[in-house]
């Protein structure tokens, strides 16, 4: 009876903790970051939407205690050096009503340590389908515009788990 009674209080306390929204997909635990920069290489000639710095950088001041736009001694950083984006007609003919379209964004980066020596310099790249309906040309724009949006935002997440790992790597040797 005693280990009944003891197993259904910890299922309270852990439903209670479950309920209560507390959640650690947005933590960073292994890397300190008082300050990081964030510089855009990009030219804005190349863009159609939002350049990704500007929500990473935005994303960043969630977990550090200072975003810089520059680069400072003693800060690592993340410099986006390229970005692009590409459409693929998924469409065997483009006389139908409905259209669709890869939409692909392809961003080059490089992670720099607090001394300055780049950790690690790659490249993410993510997708989303996007229907254009020849009905309504404007729509297609909201929601390209809308998925770039969600595309940036998913790029913004792996660029900031891959810097905290490498960060939390190492600051552990």
């Amino acid at each position: 009876m005693r280990h009944l009674t003891s197993f259904i209080a910890i299922s309270c306390i852990c439903l209670l903790a479950g309920s209560c929204g507390f959640q650690l997909r947005d933590s960073l635990p292994a890397a300190d970051l008082e300050q990081v920069y964030v510089v855009d290489q990009v030219d804005i000639r190349q863009m159609i939407d939002e350049p990704l710095g500007t929500r990473l950088a935005n994303d960043l001041g969630q977990f550090a205690a200072q975003v810089l736009t520059a680069p400072a001694a003693n800060t690592p950083g993340i410099v986006i050096t390229d970005e692009r984006i590409t459409e693929r007609s998924l469409s065997l003919s483009t006389n139908l009503l409905n259209r669709q379209v890869e939409i692909e964004k392809r961003v080059d980066y490089q992670i720099i340590d607090s001394t300055g020596e780049i950790l690690l310099a790659s490249s993410f790249s993510a997708s989303e389908i996007l229907t254009e309906s020849q009905s309504s040309p404007g729509a297609g724009e909201r929601e390209k515009r809308a998925l770039l949006r969600s595309i940036n935002a998913d790029l913004s997440r792996r660029l900031i788990y891959k810097l905290d790992s490498l960060l939390g790597d190492s600051s552990g040797q």
